[in-house]
């Protein structure tokens, strides 16, 4: 699994995944700071990527409905994080084994993205 961590997310965070042998980036490895969330979706949709955000508007782009329209970036994956800055690592380490999980479980279906919540007690999964 690739992560594509958005500049919201701190390098903390980056260097917790890399312990667990998963492949995450920062965002700017990919494209210039201060991008607009669009091109950051567009560039984890091209990489089939998992973005990781504290940013709401990635849930919009990500939506699997689209208020009518034909859904936008099928190969890209939201990981939203709704805990403070500093619990994100330690949230991502222990919530990794179901988010593992779900992403194996969403390939097989007919549409693979896997959108998620991590808060401060909770974890969310949108089916």
């Amino acid at each position: 699994m690739l992560f594509i961590l958005d500049e919201c997310i701190p390098v903390s965070a980056l260097h917790a995944l890399q312990n667990l042998n998963y492949e995450p980036e920062m965002i700017t490895v990919y494209i210039a700071t201060k991008s607009p969330d669009q091109l950051v979706a567009a560039t984890a949709d091209a990489a089939g990527a998992i973005i990781v955000s504290h940013d709401r508007d990635f849930k919009r782009l990500i939506a699997r409905r689209t208020d009518g329209q034909q859904p936008r970036f099928r190969n890209a994956h939201l990981l939203k994080m709704e805990c403070k800055q500093p619990r994100i690592p330690d949230r991502l380490i222990m919530c990794m084994p179901i988010i593992a999980s779900e992403f194996q479980s969403r390939q097989q279906m007919r549409d693979h993205r896997m959108i998620a919540w991590i808060g401060a007690d909770f974890i969310r999964v949108w089916r």
